[in-house]
């Protein structure tokens, strides 16, 4: 057996995993109101459990619908500009 680590199916030649679904061009060109916590993660550029970290600890707020968490984008937008100050 190889100890070697398979590349994912969705990597492009360059190593960079697609966008999430929700994440592609709108036809209005505006992003989602609402992210899953993976596509967070995906904008971040960080992993599902620094993502769920930050939503346990209060940094990253999210709303609940149905049986789902999600991310408002305008959350995301205001946790990378309040990094960068």
């Amino acid at each position: 057996m190889s100890n070697r680590r398979k590349e994912p199916i969705n990597a492009h030649i360059n190593n960079e995993p697609t966008p999430p679904l929700a994440l592609s061009p709108s036809l209005n060109g505006r992003p989602p109101l609402l992210v899953s916590r993976r596509e967070a993660a995906y904008c971040l550029g960080i992993c599902l459990k620094s993502v769920e970290n930050l939503i346990a600890d209060g940094t990253l707020p999210t709303v609940r619908i149905r049986r789902r968490r999600m991310v408002p984008y305008h959350a995301l937008e205001r946790l990378v500009r309040a990094k960068t100050r």
